[in-house]
């Protein structure tokens, strides 16, 4: 990596800008509320633009990148270590980071340093087509194969009208629902 963790952004993001949303309990989810427009507004305005007068731009540009991985790479295996009796032998991941070497390092670092042993990261094409060499990436699609499994599951339910084997197609404490 070209830039330096910025130890002081990282307290500042998590203690204080970002803290309402690394306090909160699960289920919760991060997107563009939180980093998104506005957030980019304040590092340009803040750190990007006041470097780039003084000429260390490029540098803090770096820095920055290298920062926000590590603050990512962190709540992730933060929250494992918080929320889990242990750290499972399989971690599961998708999404964007996955295809982010630098994160998937420091994501794995972290949770064997909370480990008596080294879970294996794996991505839903390693784990169901044996690869990522596949024309296919499971993990894009990750949404709608658990809709299609959750209907599917509710649909034989119904079909079998066995009301005493209640298959739960809503759990409002995983998902944050207000009812099932």
């Amino acid at each position: 990596s070209v830039g330096s963790i910025r130890e002081s952004l990282l307290t500042e993001w998590v203690n204080v800008r970002f803290a309402d949303y690394f306090r909160a309990k699960p289920p919760k989810s991060a997107g563009r509320e939180q980093f998104g427009a506005v957030f980019a507004d304040h590092l340009w305005a803040v750190h990007l633009l006041p470097c780039l007068r003084g000429g260390d731009g490029l540098q803090l540009f770096h820095d920055l990148c290298r920062t926000l991985v590590e603050l990512s790479a962190r709540s992730i295996a933060d929250a494992y270590a918080s929320l889990l009796p242990s750290i499972p032998s399989i971690v599961v991941v998708s999404g964007g980071g996955k295809y982010h070497p630098l994160m998937m390092s420091r994501i794995k670092e972290m949770l064997e340093g909370s480990s008596t042993s080294s879970p294996a990261i794996l991505s839903l094409n390693d784990i169901i087509l044996g690869g990522t060499d596949r024309a296919i990436d499971l993990d894009d699609a990750k949404e709608s194969i658990a809709f299609a499994a959750l209907a599917h599951e509710k649909l034989n339910q119904l079909a079998l009208r066995e009301p005493s084997v209640d298959i739960h197609s809503n759990v409002p404490a995983a998902t944050g629902a207000r009812s099932e």
